[in-house]
């Protein structure tokens, strides 16, 4: 029995090495053409920013965007805070609820600047306890890639569905 197994095992083996053996055929015809690609997020821009400490409360990162696109355009912010591994969206509450976060915007001499003003978790004050952001992200979706994003399931608020969603490579 173990002779015929040894034997068909040879077989196969043989069959295959001398079966790759030869030179190629020529090139077939070209096959049909393929259906349009939806589009894709060419115009999406990441800016990213190291590490910021703020003891006041307020945040600042510039960059380079004209006034025109980002008011035509969602402008999302995500932060990671020391000490805690995830994403953060902007607005929102801050990690273990300390305190929570607001943003807006301001065009000053041919640059934005984004602010994050972090207060109370109930609103009430500014929190101004030291806090540092390790990193910053700030997305710029232009208004003519934009489609319907919550009505297929996304969560906005997770930074990493976005990316996936947009196609994002950091």
């Amino acid at each position: 029995m173990f002779r015929a197994k040894l034997f068909a095992v040879i077989l196969v083996l043989s069959a295959l090495l001398f079966s790759c053996s030869g030179k190629d055929g020529a090139t077939g015809p070209a096959g049909p053409a393929g259906t349009a690609g939806t589009d894709g997020n060419a115009n999406v821009i990441l800016f990213q920013f190291g590490s910021q400490t703020s003891t006041t409360g307020l945040f600042s990162y510039p960059f380079a965007a004209t006034a025109s696109l980002v008011d035509t355009s969602i402008i999302l912010g995500y932060y990671m805070e020391s000490g805690w591994p995830n994403w953060y969206i902007v607005p929102g509450l801050g990690p273990g609820a300390d305190y929570a976060t607001r943003s807006y915007w301001r065009y000053n001499s041919n640059n934005c600047l984004y602010y994050v003003q972090l207060s109370t978790a109930n609103g009430t004050s500014d929190y101004t306890t030291s806090t540092t952001f390790t990193e910053f992200k700030i997305l710029i979706v232009p208004a003519s890639t934009i489609t319907a994003l919550t009505s297929r399931g996304l969560n906005l608020s997770d930074y990493n569905a976005v990316a996936d969603y947009l196609n994002l490579s950091e």
